[in-house]
């Protein structure tokens, strides 16, 4: 059996009438904390992989071909799925809701990752804010779309690998779909997001020269090298992009090393090392690749050796426009719920920034404070799961209205 099987043996289409099963919102929740999936390395990572997202597209397929979607599974890599499920007449935009299945890792957590608990009106586990309780939301907000008749085409879609840089939605096709936009399920407190900047990873690297460590004269120290390029990022990088500023958002541009690899043995003197660094950038600095190069240009001059990149990658930023028809029926929604329908911006990417960059509508929402992703002690209150599932539902219904209605 190769790879895809587990997921492709499926028919890609139910024949019959479907009889939905009522789906129990927090069950399907904790069913879905249960299933580890795990995103720790890019997903072109040669070596072993310690978890992937199948358990959890494997889980949520029959669910939505009992509510008579038809499924398609697009594979970003081996046992990395993106999953898309339609359903409706076709001809006219459809209202698309998706939320990535993928979480980090469970180094340094204080509690059970993957045994979901309730306490306290809060459900715990990894990924039980990020992003699973959008997931769980999204799936029984689907199913009260169709039993209460909102007469709107409906795209589902879960993707893989959003974790290390929002690498499944980047390579989603959705070109034979006509969605007129998505709510991006993450972490919001369920108020809606139009923007976000672009989160980017680049690995910069300085070179040396080995020799033996009782002849360090004899060597370049390429760690020595990295620090003193640490100083440079330190002291002309950061305060740089911290100046970009943009009245939309809490903070400008920021610019964070993060990891540092060098050294082979401690009696030889090193000639690689590499710093790894974070960078968030808004639309106001330009492209990732004129910034990554002016870095490495800057510094060389500076400090008068070469400073080579390694691995780069950027996902998209996010900037929706408030006047289209697919944002404001989101807003409305959220009005009309009960909350407060205040358009925001964060700093954070999601995988709206690659749906964004294709032509779709966004909006990022969903149950959750972004503090709690991503932590030790990870959760998601329970009310604002429920809540997500009321504007998810008030969503459709208001951009049904619309699109119907011309």
């Amino acid at each position: 059996m190769n790879d895809n099987a587990a997921l492709e043996q499926v028919p890609q289409k139910r024949t019959h009438t479907p009889k939905i099963i009522m789906l129990d919102l927090i069950e399907t929740l904790k069913s879905l904390v249960r299933l580890d999936s795990r995103t720790t390395h890019p997903i072109d990572w040669p070596g072993p992989i310690e978890a992937n997202e199948e358990q959890v597209a494997a889980f949520i397929r029959p669910i939505l071909e009992e509510m008579g979607f038809a499924i398609e599974v697009q594979y970003a890599a081996p046992h990395r799925p993106n999953m898309i499920a339609f359903r409706g007449k076709g001809g006219r935009p459809a209202f698309g809701l998706t939320a990535h299945m993928d979480t980090v890792g469970v180094e340094g957590m204080k509690i059970p990752p993957f045994q979901p608990d309730i306490k306290d009106g809060c459900l715990y586990g990894r990924g039980s804010c990020d992003t699973k309780a959008s997931l769980a939301a999204m799936l029984v907000a689907c199913q009260r779309i169709i039993q209460e008749g909102i007469d709107t085409d409906l795209i589902f879609m879960a993707c893989a690998s959003e974790e290390s840089g929002c690498q499944g939605s980047r390579v989603v096709e959705l070109s034979k779909y006509n969605c007129g936009g998505f709510i991006v399920g993450e972490p919001t407190s369920c108020c809606p997001v139009v923007g976000h900047k672009m989160h980017a990873t680049v690995e910069f690297i300085c070179r040396g020269k080995s020799s033996h460590g009782s002849r360090p004269e004899c060597g370049v120290n390429a760690i020595t090298r990295a620090g003193s390029f640490l100083e440079f990022l330190q002291n002309e990088i950061v305060p740089y992009y911290n100046s970009i500023q943009n009245p939309l958002y809490e903070r400008g541009c920021t610019f964070s090393p993060t990891m540092i690899s060098g050294g082979t043995k401690s009696n030889i003197i090193p000639d690689a090392c590499s710093i790894t660094c974070d960078m968030r950038l808004l639309p106001e600095a330009g492209s990732f690749e004129d910034n990554i190069k002016m870095i490495a240009d800057k510094a060389q001059a500076a400090l008068g050796f070469p400073i080579e990149i390694g691995y780069a990658y950027a996902a998209f930023s996010l900037k929706s426009s408030l006047d289209g028809c697919f944002v404001s029926s989101v807003c409305s929604a959220v009005s009309a719920c009960g909350g407060d329908a205040t358009p925001l911006t964060v700093a954070y990417g999601t995988d709206a920034g690659c749906l964004s960059n294709k032509g779709y509508d966004c909006v990022v929402l969903g149950p959750g404070d972004i503090k709690q992703a991503h932590s030790a002690v990870e959760y998601v209150p329970i009310a604002e799961v429920h809540k997500a599932v009321e504007i998810y539902t008030e969503a459709a219904r208001q951009y049904a209205s619309k699109i119907n209605n011309g």
